[in-house]
């Protein structure tokens, strides 16, 4: 099998699914406007408005991988995923399993499952080129667990 040298590809949620991004941007404000008259009979004005600007700070900064794109490389040192301030990588000397899931592959550093894959583990989500990505992985580590036998007949 030829070795891909790079695949990259951007995913953008809210643009895919807008009916998801309209209803969160509807529920933001919400949740932050209830943060804020909740906690002012406790706390002076100012305090109440700086604790609310610290929560949508917090509540933008989590969710920012909704809003904002995220792209997904495959190439010969391993798997990247960059988001806005950050890219995580994970090398092909550490990668030990995978997951095929319906939206995506999840790439694991631990040859079974275990509660710290979630942190330690990316999730390369598809945006139909699930057989691209499922190609580029078997051309750079062929005996990877959890590799999926045949794609679409394949």
């Amino acid at each position: 099998m030829e070795r891909l040298e790079k695949v990259t590809w951007t995913v953008h949620p809210m643009m895919d699914n807008p009916k998801k991004g309209i209803t969160f941007w509807i529920i933001l404000p919400m949740v932050i406007w209830l943060f804020y008259w909740n906690i002012e009979p406790d706390f002076s004005r100012i305090a109440s408005r700086l604790s609310t600007v610290v929560v949508t700070l917090i509540l933008l900064i989590y969710f920012s991988s909704i809003y904002l794109s995220t792209r997904f490389t495959i190439d010969s040192d391993g798997v990247a995923i960059s988001r806005w301030l950050f890219t995580k990588r994970l090398t092909w000397k550490r990668v030990r399993s995978m997951v095929n899931e319906k939206n995506g592959v999840f790439i694991s550093p631990f040859p079974v499952r275990t509660r710290m894959e979630n942190f330690r583990g990316v999730f390369l989500f598809y945006r139909d080129n699930q057989e691209e990505v499922i190609d580029a992985l078997r051309s750079h580590k062929p005996d990877l667990p959890g590799m999926p036998e045949k794609l679409n007949g394949r």
